[in-house]
C-alpha cells in the first residue's frame, strides 16, 4: 500500500512485519493472517538475532495471529514505550486491545497515532473500531467516513461504516453503504450477508431475498448463503422453499450445524422431536465430535424431562472434546441444575487444572464452589480471576457477588465501584452497587449511580428503570412514576408499562393506572404480560370471574404460560371449579422446581383430600424456599389433616414467629389457636 501524506515512512523491516501481521484497513480495522506461513517460507525475513524491540514487534505480531492477545498486548506495550513513533507497533497494540475489549486504554494510543498520521486510513479505521466498542457511534462513523474517503475502493471500510449507521438507527444509510460495499468486492460475501440481515430486521423480505440471491450467484457452494436464504424464505412464510434451502446447505456440508439446527427447529415446530433428534444424530455421523450437535441433543432430552439422556450427551461431548471449555461448562451447570453439585465441583476442578489460565473455566470453578457452599474457596477463585482479567467488569462482578454472600458489603461496594469505573455502561454492576448503597442507607448515592448509568446509556431505558425501582423501594412512588415515564419514552415495553401502573397505584392514582394498562392491552392485543398483571390486580380486588376470563384468553394465546396457568388453577380452586387440579398439574409439568408452582398444586391436593402427596410437595417447596411462612402454613394444614398435629403446631409457630407478613396470616393464627 502506498504511503499517504501525513503518514510517516516505514523501514522495509517494519513494513514487512506489518504485512505479516495482516494490518489492513477494513471492517475489523485490523486482522491477522499469514504470520506463521511467512515465517516458515521466508525465515531470512525474521532473523533470530534481531534487535530486542524488533523481536518484540515480531513476537507481538505472532501472538496476535495466534489469538494470544494478552501476550501481544504486553510485548507491544513495552515496544511502543521504547519506540513511540513506530506506527505499525502502535496499530498492532490497539488491535490487541480491541480484541481484549480494552477500548478505553486504546484511546490515548489513538490520539498520538492520529496526531502523527492524520491521513492514515488504517489508524482511522482502528479509531472507528475503538469508538464502536465504546458505543460512541457518532465518532466511530466520523472516523470510518474519513477512512473511506482515503480508501474509497476498500469494501471493508464501507461495511464498517454501515455497522455504525445501523447502530445509530440509520437503516437507509447503512443499506446504501452495504450495497456499495457488495459491488466493490464481489469476492467477499460479508457485505451482502449483512445487507440481507439488515433487510430481514426491517422485515423487507423481498429486498432481503434479492440481496441474498445476488450473493448466491457469486458463492453458489457456500452453505452459509443457502442457510441464510432459508431464513429469508421462512420470514416470507414459504416453509417448503425454506426447508429446501436448509437442505441444500446441508447437502453442501452435512456437518454444517446452523442448517441442521434450522431443519430440526422446523421439525420441533411440527411436533416431530424424533425427526429433530435424527437430524442431529445424522450430523454426528459426519463429525462425531461436534459439540453443538451433542449439546442440541442434550437440550432436546432436557425439554422432554429426560435427565439421564441429557447428561449422557453432555458427558459424551466433554469426553470427545476434553480440552474445549464449552462442554465442561455446560455439563457442570446441568449437574448443578440436577442437584449433583459435588460432581459439578469435581469436574470444574479437573478441567481448570488442565487449563489454569482459561478465565471461563476459572469462573466455572467459582460458580460450582458457590453452589457447594464453599464461599471462601470461591472468594479465592474469583480473586485469581480478577488477577487474570484485571480489566474485566464481569470478573469484578463475580468477586463482588461472593463478597456479598460472605456479608462483606464494604469490600463488595469497592469492587463494584471498580467494575463500573472500568465499564461505565455495565448494567449489572450499577444495579448491584445501587442496591448495596440502599442497604447502607446511602440513598442519594444510590440514585446518583442510577443517573450515571442513564448518562452512560442515553438511549436505553435501563438507567431510568433502576432509578424508578430505587424510588419505589424508598417509598417514593411519585418520583418512581417520573423515572419510569422517562424510560417508557425511550423504550416501549410491557414490563415497563406494568412498573408505571404499579407506581401510579402506589401513588394513589389507581384510576390512571388502570387506564394505562387498559390502553396498552388495546394497542397491543398480542401481548400477554400486561394481561396477566391486570388479572393479578383483579384477584387482589376479589374480582374472580373477570380474572378467570382474562387468564383463559391468555392461555388461548400461550397455552404454556406458566404464570397464567398457576393463577388460573388457584382461581378455579377458589370457585370450586373441577378444572383446578388439572390446571395446577399443567403448570407443575412446566415449572416443577418453582416453589410458587409447587405450593399451588400442593395446596389444591391438600384441600381436595390428597394429603399424602400434598404434604410431600409442600415439603419440597419449603426445602427450596425455607424462608416462606405461607408455605409453612400450608404444610401445617396438610400435616394436621394427615393426623400429625404436633408437627403441624411446630410448623405453624415457625411461620407466625417469622415476623414477616404473608397473605394467609390471619387464617394461620386462627388455625393455630384451634390446634
Amino acid at each position: 500500500m502506498r504511503r499517504r501524506q501525513g503518514e510517516p515512512r516505514r523501514s522495509r523491516e517494519e513494513q514487512r512485519e506489518l504485512d505479516a501481521a495482516g494490518v489492513y484497513p477494513g471492517a475489523a480495522g485490523v486482522r491477522a493472517k499469514g504470520f506463521r506461513r511467512r515465517a516458515r517460507e521466508r525465515p531470512e525475513d525474521y532473523p533470530r538475532r534481531a534487535r530486542p524491540p524488533a523481536k518484540r514487534t515480531a513476537g507481538g505480531a505472532a501472538d496476535f495471529h495466534l489469538a494470544s492477545y494478552q501476550q501481544a498486548e504486553l510485548a507491544l506495550t513495552r515496544y511502543v514505550g521504547q519506540l513511540p513513533d513506530n506506527l505499525m507497533a502502535r496499530k498492532l497494540l490497539i488491535a490487541s486491545q480491541l480484541k481484549l475489549g480494552h477500548s478505553s486504554d486504546a484511546v490515548a494510543l489513538l490520539a498520538d497515532g492520529l496526531k502523527s498520521a492524520p491521513q492514515d486510513a488504517q489508524m482511522l479505521a482502528l479509531a472507528g473500531e475503538v469508538h464502536m466498542q465504546l458505543r460512541d457511534y457518532d465518532k466511530a462513523a466520523g472516523y470510518f467516513e474519513k477512512a473511506s474517503q482515503l480508501e474509497p475502493k476498500q469494501a471493508g471500510l464501507r461495511t464498517a461504516l454501515a455497522t455504525t449507521k445501523l447502530a445509530r438507527g440509520d437503516s437507509a444509510g447503512a443499506i446504501n453503504e452495504l450495497e456499495l460495499s457488495a459491488k466493490l468486492d464481489t469476492s467477499s460475501n460479508r457485505a451482502g450477508i449483512i445487507l440481507t440481515l439488515t433487510e430481514m430486521r426491517l422485515r423487507h423480505y423481498d429486498k432481503a431475498l434479492a440481496a441474498i440471491e445476488g450473493v448466491d450467484k457469486a458463492h453458489p457452494k457456500d452453505p452459509l448463503v443457502h442457510n441464510l436464504k432459508g431464513g429469508v424464505l421462512l420470514g416470507k412464510g414459504d416453509v417448503p422453499k425454506a426447508r429446501a434451502s436448509f437442505q441444500q446447505a446441508m447437502t453442501l456440508n452435512p456437518a454444517y450445524f446452523p442448517a441442521v439446527a434450522n431443519l430440526a427447529q422446523l421439525a420441533i415446530h411440527e411436533k416431530k422431536p424424533a425427526e429433530a433428534r435424527a437430524l442431529f444424530e445424522g450430523l454426528l455421523k459426519h463429525d462425531k465430535k461436534n459439540i453443538e450437535a451433542m449439546t442440541a441433543l442434550a437440550n432436546l432430552a432436557a425439554n422432554e424431562g429426560k435427565r439421564a439422556e441429557t447428561l449422557k450427551w453432555l458427558e459424551k461431548a466433554q469426553e470427545e472434546n476434553p480440552n474445549a471449555p464449552g462442554p465442561a461448562i455446560q455439563l457442570a451447570l446441568r449437574y448443578i441444575q440436577f442437584g449433583e453439585k459435588q460432581k459439578a465441583l469435581t469436574l470444574a476442578r479437573k478441567v481448570q487444572v488442565v487449563n489454569p489460565s482459561d478465565t471461563s473455566l476459572l469462573d466455572l470453578l467459582g460458580r460450582t464452589q458457590v453452589a457447594n457452599g464453599d464461599h471462601a474457596g470461591a472468594l479465592d477463585t474469583y480473586a485469581r480471576l480478577v488477577g487474570l482479567a484485571p480489566k474485566s467488569a464481569e470478573a469484578h462482578m463475580r468477586l463482588a457477588g461472593v463478597q456479598m454472600l460472605m456479608k462483606n458489603e464494604s469490600s463488595a461496594l469497592d469492587t463494584l465501584k471498580k467494575a463500573n469505573a472500568m465499564q461505565p455502561d455495565f448494567v449489572q454492576g450499577h444495579v448491584a452497587q445501587a442496591e448495596l448503597l440502599v442497604r447502607a442507607r446511602k440513598t442519594d448515592e444510590a440514585v446518583a449511580v442510577a443517573r450515571a448509568l442513564q448518562k452512560a446509556r442515553p438511549k436505553d431505558a435501563v438507567g431510568h428503570v433502576l432509578e424508578g425501582d430505587l424510588q419505589m423501594s424508598l417509598k417514593q412512588p411519585a418520583l418512581a412514576v417520573a423515572a419510569y415515564e422517562r424510560g417508557l419514552a425511550l423504550q416501549k415495553s410491557p414490563a415497563l408499562t406494568i412498573k408505571v401502573g404499579d407506581a401510579l397505584k402506589a401513588a394513589g392514582r389507581e384510576t390512571e393506572a388502570n387506564a394505562r394498562l387498559a390502553k396498552w392491552q388495546k394497542d397491543n392485543p398480542a401481548d400477554t404480560m400486561v394481561k396477566v398483571r391486570v388479572a393479578e390486580g383483579m384477584i387482589q380486588a376479589r374480582k374472580h370471574q373477570p380474572a378467570i376470563k382474562l387468564l383463559e384468553s391468555v392461555l388461548a394465546q400461550e397455552p404454556k404460560n406458566v404464570v397464567a396457568l398457576n393463577n388460573l388453577a388457584w382461581l378455579y380452586q377458589q370457585e370450586k371449579d373441577a378444572r383446578a387440579l388439572a390446571t395446577a398439574e399443567a403448570a407443575f409439568n412446566i415449572a416443577g422446581e418453582s416453589p410458587a408452582i409447587i405450593d399451588t398444586l400442593g395446596w389444591i391436593l391438600i384441600e381436595q383430600g390428597n394429603t399424602a402427596r400434598g404434604v410431600q410437595l409442600m415439603e419440597k417447596a419449603l426445602a427450596i424456599n425455607p424462608n416462606a411462612p405461607e408455605l409453612r402454613y400450608h404444610l401445617a394444614v396438610g400435616l394436621a389433616k394427615a393426623g400429625d398435629k404436633a408437627r403441624a403446631r411446630t410448623e405453624l409457630k415457625l411461620a407466625l414467629d417469622a415476623k414477616q407478613g404473608f397473605p394467609s396470616i390471619e387464617e394461620a393464627r386462627s388455625f393455630y389457636s384451634k390446634l
